[in-house]
């Protein structure tokens, strides 16, 4: 099945007038590609990610069908759209905050299309060039080195952004009409890392909250407390395990936040599974996740208090992220929050910088296609194959915004 459906791509994304369709994931509901385009040198040029859905029973998003648009799309999408209208006054990949323009901490869907009659759902994402952020946790165990703590930073700002957007559809002030989105899969495996950061954390790129298949949309009017379980073992807060005490609320994603933040101070995804929650047990950190500062593991901890209502909130989380991390001597960033341009090269490839894989589809990378011109294969050239042709490797490139396309 798994090969049908990447077929299906192929074919699609030859008649959508791109030249290679290949694969970068899938599961029991669907599959991950990334698309793309050369230039008549043969060099990438554009590149989308293409994620198809065949979930046969999809919750719809209707409650966001204010900013949606179309109330029957499968609850991903209408996810995307409700955020895309929302961040559709800003500059594009930044956002309007109180501390001026910031990163956008969730990936840009481009287009779709959903068959619903046959419940298929494909949408067109940016694509981003590093991966997950739990490939990067298993490039860091190899290595036998921790998270550097300024990326930590970066990601839990990142974070702490992406859930009030969620909550409220803007970083400033509340949408009227908008309703709480819980995203309820905060993991690792769902934070990519996109472009290199423009206005804050410099050195690294933006890590950015993804996959929203399982988003729950809050109605002020019904009691969500013991609602089914549903996200992944090691990250569920315990409003998601049984408790049915407590609500699903902004507070069920503040628990994910700090989760997420631990097992990758820790270097251990199993760091929230044998939590014994009828005894209030919390997860907590390790040798590994003790090295790191007081602040990081504070504000760590108030993320994942048993209790929703003591939880940190989002206002006091994002505050004290602001003056924790300001220029001065007691900036726990240590100065990479506002990195000058000019020092990033000092620092790139140092103990602070993240081991990241290159990525694997760079622009201006030449790319050969397959002698089958029906299959939609290809894969990039190595340096040395493509000075066998004559051309200059390629060191780095330029991101740039992708276009949106018809279907």
């Amino acid at each position: 099945m798994k090969k049908d459906k990447f077929a299906y791509l192929k074919r699609d994304a030859k008649a959508a007038g791109w030249q290679a369709s290949l694969p970068l994931g899938s599961g029991s509901q669907g599959s991950v590609s990334v698309w793309i385009k050369t230039n008549a040198n043969g060099q990438i040029s554009e590149r989308i990610v293409v994620k198809d859905n065949y979930d046969t029973d999809w919750e719809i998003c209707s409650p966001l069908k204010q900013f949606s648009e179309d109330k029957l799309l499968p609850m991903e999408l209408g996810v995307l759209y409700a955020l895309k209208h929302a961040k559709a006054n800003a500059p594009a990949g930044s956002l309007i905050s109180a501390r001026g323009l910031v990163n956008d901490p969730t990936p840009t869907i481009l287009s779709h299309k959903v068959d619903k009659v046959l419940k298929f759902a494909r949408c067109h994402l940016e694509y981003c060039p590093y991966g997950d952020l739990a490939e990067v946790m298993a490039t860091h165990l190899e290595d036998g080195g921790a998270f550097p703590e300024p990326f930590l930073w970066c990601l839990l700002s990142c974070l702490a952004d992406a859930a009030l957007l969620l909550q409220q559809g803007h970083l400033q002030r509340a949408l009227q009409g908008w309703r709480v989105i819980v995203h309820r899969d905060i993991k690792p495996e769902n934070i990519f890392l996109g472009p290199f950061s423009s206005h804050e954390y410099p050195l690294y790129p933006v890590p950015k909250l993804a996959d929203f298949g399982l988003a729950y949309v809050v109605d002020p009017a019904e009691d969500t407390t013991g609602l089914e379980s549903r996200g992944t073992r090691n990250y569920l807060a315990p409003e998601q395990n049984g408790h049915d005490s407590m609500p699903l609320c902004t507070q069920t994603s503040t628990y994910g936040i700090g989760i997420t933040l631990m097992a990758l101070m820790n270097l251990d995804r199993e760091t929230g599974r044998n939590i014994d929650w009828d005894s209030d047990q919390t997860p907590e950190f390790d040798e590994t996740g003790k090295q790191y500062t007081e602040a990081l593991r504070g504000l760590v901890s108030q993320c994942i208090e048993f209790d929703v209502q003591n939880r940190i909130s989002l206002d006091t989380l994002r505050a004290r992220l602001e003056e924790l991390t300001a220029p001065g001597n007691e900036d726990k960033s240590s100065g990479f929050r506002r990195m000058s341009a000019e020092n990033i090269s000092s620092w790139r490839n140092g103990p602070h910088d993240l081991k990241l894989q290159p990525d694997p589809y760079r622009l201006r990378m030449s790319f050969a296609m397959s002698s089958d011109e029906d299959s939609g294969d290809g894969e990039p050239m190595t340096d040395e194959e493509e000075s066998e042709q004559g051309e200059e490797p390629t060191k780095g490139s330029e991101e740039t915004d992708d276009e949106s396309m018809e279907d």
